[in-house]
């Protein structure tokens, strides 16, 4: 079985028990900590996956790190998952809860990435466009990427509108070379 496939499992068991506690607000509050730490702390990955360390020093850690800043039922789950092994995926779990989160709320994270950040008004644009067609909250998140040089490029889902200039001069440089194909055939 594919770790991402016991992380979605897990997250699910916390989603469903966090429900029936009415709790989901308070523990997606806490997953998205634990998903953040993860992630910006590489000390912390290389610890929960080492087969040196043992078990308890693990629960010692995770009770350091977390005990202060998330919730009860969150921090038992975690010390619950690192006794059954599992805590090297503990970061996959946080994610994939924060999914269940977002599809139970209704919100889908857009992300819109531009040379240089957008103004409120266009921001507030196209929140307002992808909601009336999705019919869901918008979650935006811009990146700021100077190599599209101009345009834009807006994701979600399984689904990318690229209007950057660097795409459309590869898709001209595409268009020459096949020119070049059709010409040197003759």
């Amino acid at each position: 079985m594919s770790y991402s496939l016991v992380a979605k499992r897990y997250a699910r068991a916390l989603f469903d028990f966090s429900v029936q506690q009415e709790s989901v607000e308070v523990v997606y509050t806490s997953m998205q900590q634990v998903e953040t730490v993860c992630r910006e702390s590489k000390d912390l990955k290389k610890v929960l996956k080492s087969p040196i360390i043992n078990t308890e020093k693990k629960l010692k850690i995770i009770e350091k790190i977390f005990s202060n800043h998330i919730d009860q039922v969150s921090l038992k789950f975690l010390l619950i998952i690192t006794r059954k092994n599992r805590e090297g995926i503990i970061p996959e779990i946080a994610e994939e809860y924060v999914v269940f989160y977002k599809a139970f709320k209704n919100i889908l994270t857009v992300i819109l990435k531009t040379t240089a950040s957008p103004g409120a008004e266009l921001k507030k644009e196209i929140v307002g466009m992808l909601g009336e067609k999705t019919g869901k909250t918008i979650e935006l998140v811009e990146e700021v990427q100077e190599d599209l040089i101009g345009g834009f490029i807006l994701r979600f889902e399984d689904y990318q509108y690229d209007t950057s200039v660097v795409r459309k001069l590869n898709d001209l440089k595409q268009e020459v070379a096949k020119i070049n194909l059709y010409v040197k055939g003759f």
